[in-house]
């Protein structure tokens, strides 16, 4: 699955993950740091890429509700 990660512009350590190419404006996010977000990375191959992601949670998340929030660091 690939994914593009936006990152809140209210709070910078909050990211949220969709679907590549999906808007981040299709969802609401019961967080209200999630109102206004940023483009971090696009198009991120959950199988490929090096993240310190939860790759099966995220991918979870967002085939049930369209994102995934999280935190995020590079190794």
């Amino acid at each position: 699955m690939n994914i593009d990660i936006y990152q809140s512009n209210s709070n910078p350590a909050k990211f949220m993950s969709v679907a590549a190419g999906v808007p981040p404006s299709s969802f609401k996010v019961p967080d209200t740091d999630y109102v206004s977000v940023r483009r971090w990375k696009t198009n991120i191959d959950l199988a490929v890429d090096r993240f310190v992601l939860d790759s099966a949670a995220a991918e979870a998340a967002i085939q049930a509700v369209g994102f995934y929030l999280h935190a995020i660091s590079t190794p």
